[in-house]
């Protein structure tokens, strides 16, 4: 009897260890391989963990007692003791297993049901009932310094006037000369504020809209300096939002994209992607040759709350001035004065731009 429990401990100790034999983490957050700082959601994704490496364990066990109570019916040959001890391993190991599943089944459909009514919550569910998302960036590296505008700008160093129809005022004085590209001389600013605690999810956007991460640090640092709680009202009524100031309509939106980093990145990530592709768009039907797609997409996301549409050809910079087929933020002739004016939006297209 004792032999026999010693051998079966041996045979339980891979299955109780494989964890920690593979190096896998099942709260995926304070170690060296994941130095997160641990959230709520950390705490779920490792319940999660456990259930699923609790059920893939659970199979492999239920299917070897069943195959062994097998056995022991086969080679019963006829002794009724046999027999019954083969049956009493399969029931008692089917009825275990339904059990088990039952519980998974009752865990997993409350978590889906907390899930999908409470969109604000720490827990959501997208697509399948047994699937969950939920934010695991931490905000206590954010910097609250209450709610924002864009962030300054930054001009280059340069200052050629083109010509006296030039404003000479603010970022315009750094107009380039007619037919050279628009944003020589900018650098980009990819790290502000907090941004580093936000690696993860600017990671995953990237891969999920094919959008460069650099480019999505640069339009946070523009929009919020790095600040989750950025906040900004519209003169169309509409709120922007988090860290890459997400447009929408609502106060309860608006505070579920500032309490939510990763999804407030994934959301930006998205109207980012579709502006690059209609930047691509334009810029095959025009033929800008003194601007990049990037900085197309930058404007388009900076500009404008009005309607107005950054990218569309200058009215003012033309062939009989010598400046060509320019869209309008890259024309530093009469640029408006309003908050919508091009040289703003000139300087964020530029610096955003050359994040890429």
């Amino acid at each position: 009897m004792k032999k026999n429990r010693l051998i079966n401990f041996l045979l339980l100790l891979p299955v109780l260890f494989s964890p920690l034999a593979t190096k896998a983490a099942l709260v995926p957050c304070g170690t060296s391989e994941h130095p997160e700082v641990c959230t709520l959601c950390h705490f779920i994704v490792g319940i999660k963990n456990i259930i699923d490496w609790g059920m893939g364990i659970l199979t492999f066990v239920a299917i070897g007692a069943i195959v062994l109570g097998g056995i022991f019916y086969i080679i019963s040959a006829g002794n009724q003791e046999m027999m019954k001890k083969a049956k009493t391993i399969i029931i008692q190991t089917l009825t275990g297993f339904a059990i088990v599943l039952g519980a998974w089944l009752i865990v997993t459909y409350s978590m889906y049901i907390i899930g999908s009514s409470n969109r604000d919550g720490v827990m959501r569910t997208d697509g399948a009932w047994y699937e969950f998302t939920c934010d695991t960036v931490s905000n206590q590296a954010a910097i609250d310094i209450g709610s924002i505008s864009t962030s300054t700008t930054t001009s280059p160093t340069s200052s050629t006037v083109a010509s006296a129809a030039v404003d000479s005022s603010g970022d315009c004085l750094n107009a380039a000369m007619p037919g050279a590209q628009t944003c020589t001389g900018y650098s980009c600013i990819s790290t502000c504020g907090s941004i580093s605690s936000y690696v993860s999810a600017i990671s995953s956007a990237s891969s999920s809209y094919n959008v460069s991460e650099n480019l999505i640090r640069g339009v946070i640092c523009r929009e919020s300096s790095g600040n989750t709680n950025a906040i900004k009202n519209e003169s169309d009524g509409t709120m922007s939002c988090g860290l890459m100031q997400v447009n929408v309509d609502t106060q309860a939106e608006c505070e579920y994209l500032t309490e939510h980093p990763a999804e407030n990145i994934m959301q930006g990530t998205a109207s980012l992607s579709a502006r690059i592709a209609q930047a691509q768009k334009t810029m095959d039907s025009h033929g800008y040759n003194t601007v990049e797609v990037e900085e197309m997409a930058a404007a388009a996301y900076n500009c404008c709350a009005n309607g107005e549409d950054p990218n569309s050809p200058s009215n003012d910079c033309t062939a009989a001035n010598d400046w060509g087929l320019v869209p309008k933020w890259a024309c530093p002739i009469d640029p408006g004065t309003s908050e919508f004016n091009m040289c703003a939006v000139k300087d964020y297209a530029c610096s955003v731009g050359s994040c890429e």
